[in-house]
């Protein structure tokens, strides 16, 4: 089939998820808005110190990349001063992973460890404690509500006497507002053209340019776990494939066809592998139509999962993901099949 008529094809496949999909998703949106400005309301605005924080939006649903109706909620709950990067060093640990140590000259440094160290755990369960305190004092009409606490998030799910579920994960982090102020982070010289650029105005408008989340994977494993902090990007992508519109679909078109072929339950797919994919190879795929952008990322995809491993891109020497060998081994036999086959397969299965 010729570039213009799968780029067709696609348009449709994409209009399709939007008549049918988002109307639903941006629905239980409003809920979750709602539900998020109660919770706001709930927290007593303080704490040790004095707690300044505030609320944003993440995840499929607000970057305009759901692809199914039943869509989780992410809010990203940014801590102010003094929770803020000009008053700590970053420092790598043989961990690979991040600690956060308190500048010295400091009068006040909260939660920290005998080595002036930020403690990542006391203050997880500290934020977990204030949410979930809101969220207990709540009550939603014709709603159950339940929470649990997850490794990065807090996620509370609202059952509706209707049948409906909302679920969302309230993610506490630290945020960080300029390029250069964590250690092994690659050159802005290295860095795709456009996305450069977009990261220079996200600097003078000191939007977030990375996250440093209060918990790492398997951090029992390591001499000084409560000091780590895993270091995300989401913000930055989140933000710029919002203002990259075509970067942005073709990135829905494969969360699509890793929905559609089970990609999550049976490879572990994660949306931000197509994400990072994206934003890495911005410069190239701007210059693709849909069809051929599309079966980019998923050749790149491929590739990864050859290697046994996505890298981490931003932060040198960090491994992202891995996959485990007979995993990878049918993954990208999968992947292989999806990259020739054409557009109206997927239109077929909608």
């Amino acid at each position: 089939m010729d570039t213009d008529k799968s780029d067709l094809i696609i348009r449709r496949i994409l209009g399709k998820l939007n008549m049918e999909v988002v109307p639903k998703v941006k629905q239980n949106s409003r809920k979750a808005e709602e539900f998020k400005d109660k919770v706001w309301d709930a927290i007593p605005k303080g704490g040790p110190g004095g707690y300044r924080f505030h609320f944003i939006h993440c995840g499929s649903a607000f970057e305009g990349l759901a692809v199914k109706e039943e869509t989780d909620f992410d809010i990203t709950m940014i801590l102010g001063d003094p929770f803020e990067s000009y008053n700590f060093t970053t420092r790598r640990d043989p961990s690979g992973f991040f600690t956060l140590e308190w500048k010295s000259h400091l009068p006040n440094k909260f939660f920290n460890d005998c080595d002036n160290f930020l403690d990542a755990a006391k203050l997880r369960r500290d934020l977990f404690g204030i949410v979930s305190r809101a969220v207990e004092s709540l009550n939603i009409p014709n709603a159950d509500i339940k929470y649990r606490e997850q490794l990065v998030a807090l996620t509370v799910e609202i059952r509706y006497s209707t049948g409906e579920t909302v679920s969302i994960d309230f993610v506490p982090q630290i945020v960080f507002r300029t390029w250069g102020q964590c250690p092994d982070l690659r050159p802005l010289s290295e860095l795709p053209k456009c996305l450069r650029a977009y990261i220079d105005t996200s600097n003078r408008n000191k939007s977030p340019i990375m996250s440093f989340s209060m918990a790492v994977p398997d951090s029992q494993q390591y001499p000084n776990p409560d000091q780590l902090f895993s270091v995300s990007f989401g913000l930055l992508e989140k933000n710029f494939l919002i203002s990259e519109v075509k970067l942005r679909d073709m990135v829905r078109m494969v969360k699509l066809k890793a929905l559609q072929q089970n990609w999550k339950r049976l490879y572990k797919f994660q949306s931000f592998f197509a994400k990072r994919i994206a934003v890495k190879h911005c410069d190239e795929l701007k210059d693709k139509s849909l069809c051929e952008g599309y079966r980019a990322i998923l050749g790149y995809l491929l590739q990864d999962v050859k290697n046994g491993y996505m890298d981490d891109y931003f932060i040198k020497n960090l491994v992202a993901y891995r996959w485990e060998p007979k995993r990878a081994f049918e993954f990208q036999e999968a992947i292989a099949r999806a990259m020739n086959e054409d557009p109206s397969d997927i239109l077929k299965q909608m």
